[in-house]
């Protein structure tokens, strides 16, 4: 890793042809036999990353998405400067701290305290900064009960309060996340993020590596897809998310047609920028402020362009739609109204146990819910080849002003498990207007009705 060009202003990390490769014996003493025998190749090359090239500026919060094996965790090893690459170049300008393996950096032997003073003096604390930040080290980890202890006694949950402690208090310009907070109590990784967006709002960087799709939307700006290696897709972690599902979970996909789609759509993209609308704004619209014209209605030029249909499995979705209850076809709905969503499904294989299934999202990929069109205990259908099925989703909009995307899917007993029949992720996108009147803030109104109550004077209290 180098940092001895001067860097600009605003980029943090620049990757250039990155690439990590390892040397594969079959059997130990080839190595030995390798080194003798120069000429000779006794290994396989295994390229766990393959020339990869991406800068990231200050402020910036990154997601790493990716299948086991892709190269995330090399990825972020090479940044962090624990592994040195085999070509290309990486810069990283400003104080990292990096939350690697579970327990990286730490002395089983050791007592938490001692522990804290290893590896904030690896991340580049002296013994008087460490002194001054110990107790804020020891309150934010919560777990100062068993700081004289080994820490090979501790829980992975108890390592990762105490790593996260120690890395935090260094204050990094730049921090390195790989999954570390996937382990530990809900409380305590509220607590993480909470801390996570203070730090962005300081303008430090982040790299986040998680299999969860919820906290890469929700902490970071934009996203890095990685395949076997390579980086197929650098966009916004909506889209990085959805592709990421369909690498995980499209079985009948060819992944090499794939990854050719995710460049394809990359390179149009880039063609042909549109800039992703701000979060969650409440854009105000004349529709939404005018007493006469809160009625629903259907926008023609209102469609979904982000719109993921996954590979068919024995029938196909069509025609996603929302009316309402007179049965007028819209895509601009009232707040506090009530509509049904549609679909068809056209059955090309005999099929038991189907059920159908919808879920509405943020415009920023955040998951607000969704049903299945059966319970648990329901029994489901058995469909023939030629059968065609319309769904109906009866549901209140209780959503307030902003866009929004709704998902369609069918899935069915096959072998003894639930296989996906066909999903189409942003099915369809709409816009919710919010009617004068309505004082619920947020995204969704949770229908709080608040109420006072005057109890006259406090009574003074002797002391």
């Amino acid at each position: 890793m180098s940092s001895e060009v001067q860097p600009r202003s605003d980029v943090v990390i620049e990757a250039k042809g990155l690439a990590k490769a390892y040397r594969i014996y079959k059997r130990p003493e080839d190595r030995l036999l390798q080194a003798i025998f120069r000429r000779k190749q006794l290994f396989t090359q295994f390229e766990a990353l393959k020339g990869v090239d991406f800068e990231i500026k200050r402020g910036e919060a990154i997601g790493v998405m990716g299948r086991n094996g892709s190269g995330k965790s090399t990825l972020l090893q090479l940044l962090a400067g624990t592994l040195t690459p085999t070509g290309g170049t990486c810069q990283v300008h400003g104080r990292i701290a990096a939350l690697l393996e579970l327990g990286a950096g730490f002395n089983p032997d050791f007592t938490g305290e001692e522990n804290i003073y290893l590896n904030a003096a690896v991340l580049g604390l002296s013994r008087e900064e460490i002194d001054a930040k110990y107790a804020e080290i020891v309150e934010f980890s919560e777990i100062g009960d068993f700081l004289d202890r080994p820490v090979k006694t501790y829980s992975t949950g108890m390592y990762m309060r105490l790593a996260f402690a120690v890395a935090i208090a260094v204050e990094p310009e730049v921090l390195i996340v790989d999954e570390a907070l996937s382990v530990g109590d809900e409380a305590f990784q509220r607590k993480c993020f909470t801390y996570l967006h203070g730090l962005l709002e300081k303008g430090s960087t982040l790299l986040f590596v998680s299999h969860a799709a919820v906290s890469v939307v929700e902490l970071c700006s934009r996203a890095l897809l990685l395949h076997q290696g390579e980086l197929v897709l650098d966009d916004s972690p909506r889209r990085v998310v959805q592709y990421y599902q369909r690498l995980l979970y499209d079985r009948g996909t060819d992944n090499a047609a794939l990854i050719e789609e995710i460049r394809a759509q990359a390179a149009r993209e880039a063609a042909a920028p549109q800039p992703e609308p701000e979060p969650e704004q409440a854009a105000v619209e004349p529709e939404q402020v005018d007493p006469n014209a809160p009625e629903p209605y259907y926008d023609p030029g209102f469609i979904s362009s982000t719109m993921n249909e996954y590979v068919p499995n024995g029938g196909r979705i069509s025609d996603p739609h929302i009316t309402t209850p007179g049965g007028k076809r819209v895509n601009h709905l009232i707040h506090g109204q009530r509509y049904t969503y549609r679909f068809r499904v056209d059955f090309d294989e005999a099929n038991e146990g189907v059920q159908f299934g919808m879920y509405i999202r943020t415009k920023r990929g955040i998951d607000l819910g969704g049903s299945p069109s059966h319970g648990p205990d329901e029994e489901k259908l058995t469909v023939k080849p030629g059968d065609l099925i319309e769904v109906r989703f009866d549901f209140v909009c209780s959503m307030l002003t902003g866009t929004y995307f709704i998902n369609a899917g069918c899935s069915a007993m096959k072998d003894g498990t639930r296989t996906s029949v066909h999903r189409i992720i942003d099915a369809m996108m709409f816009k919710v207007i919010t009617p004068p009147g309505v004082k619920a803030e947020g995204i969704v109104d949770l229908g709080i009705n608040a109420v006072t109550q005057a109890l006259g004077k406090a009574e003074a209290t002797s002391e």
